[in-house]
């Protein structure tokens, strides 16, 4: 049985695909299963996988029709052969020692979740406005979204701040599990394109009393303007309507809906208006008209509620993100005029 099964979903990511490979077969840890499900590659990922894989067997690879990453992931999940598991995103990368560490980790202190930290890495597109690199503690942003301390490498328990449960919920990077935990509470991934991993992180956190935080960068994330949810179309409309129906049918399943129905419907709000914000300029009225029939009167408005102040309507110059990279925006009597940022 391999210690550590890695789950990653792969389409048409020839261009990292490479260096989040060589992350994984040079851990220092070696007893490892990477389980790669192609989502239906049209460029040469499929042929990088299998090139590597002709010379190690740690290698899982399975091909399937673009459906997603839910899917995929869901795939990789029920052949994963290791004690534990985790994920990582095609274009991102692990530390080399990052396998080692969490196994060791885990081992001592029998978690069956342990979340450490990460490092964001921004592509050029968004180096105008941050620095290349920044370091993510969860620990800090604990404390900012909940006002929870926490002692670094130790437990901490989400009933602990369930006012603030959907903060920590997290997603799909940055933590790592017991085989056995996702399989006996059948925790699953959404089977949408966009958003599939919020599902997975709240069936995670509810069903884990205890998660372990490790003070320790093992992750690199890296933040592209031409990744998925910056490359969206009309087709991932109805992603944030299934992604909140499915999270509130599980916790009204489990009986504590109405305790967190607050902070539910503020993170939806924030996640249905910023597929508004990622859409191209073009496709926004209609999502916006399908939100305003399926969704409640008081929701759009929340979600709508996107007038600049009156200074800013009068003149305002200040960066903004779209579905394709960076943008200039420029606001003059209310009318507004956005330039591309060249990378």
């Amino acid at each position: 049985m391999p210690k550590i099964s890695i789950v990653l979903p792969v389409y048409n990511v020839e261009k990292y695909l490479p260096e989040c490979i060589e992350s994984l077969v040079n851990q220092t840890l070696n007893d490892l299963e990477f389980i790669f499900i192609d989502d239906g590659s049209t460029d040469n990922s499929l042929k990088i996988l299998e090139d590597y894989a002709k010379n190690d067997s740690r290698f899982v690879i399975i091909s399937q029709k673009n459906q997603g990453p839910g899917i995929a992931r869901n795939k990789g999940l029920k052949v994963a052969k290791g004690e534990y598991v985790t994920c990582l995103d095609p274009d991102d990368w692990f530390e080399l020692n990052a396998m080692e560490i969490l196994y060791k980790k885990l081992r001592e202190t029998n978690a069956e979740v342990l979340q450490f930290d990460w490092i964001y890495r921004y592509d050029n597109a968004y180096t105008f406005s941050h620095k290349s690199i920044e370091y993510s503690k969860f620990k800090d942003r604990l404390k900012k979204d909940c006002g929870t301390d926490i002692s670094e490498n130790d437990f901490f328990d989400w009933r602990e701040h369930k006012n603030k449960f959907f903060n920590s919920s997290g997603g799909t990077w940055g933590r790592v599990y017991s085989s056995k935990f996702i399989i006996e509470n059948n925790i699953r991934f959404s089977e949408i394109p966009i958003g599939e991993d919020r599902l997975f992180g709240v069936m995670t956190l509810y069903y884990s009393p205890k998660i372990y935080y490790l003070n320790e960068y093992l992750y690199n994330y890296r933040i592209r303007g031409n990744s998925l949810c910056r490359r969206q179309s009309e087709k991932y409309f109805y992603c944030p309507f299934v992604c909140y129906d499915e999270i509130e049918e599980f916790l009204k399943s489990k009986g504590c809906f109405d305790d967190l129905k607050e902070q539910f419907n503020a993170q939806k709000v924030e996640f249905f208006k910023m597929i508004y914000y990622l859409l191209p300029q073009a496709k926004r009225k209609e999502y916006k008209i399908l939100c305003k029939k399926r969704l409640s009167k008081d929701m759009f408005k929340k979600v709508f509620r996107l007038k600049k102040s009156f200074i800013k309507n009068i003149f305002s110059v200040e960066n903004v993100y779209r579905y394709n990279g960076l943008y200039k925006q420029i606001v003059i009597l209310g009318f507004s005029i956005e330039i591309r940022k060249k990378n």
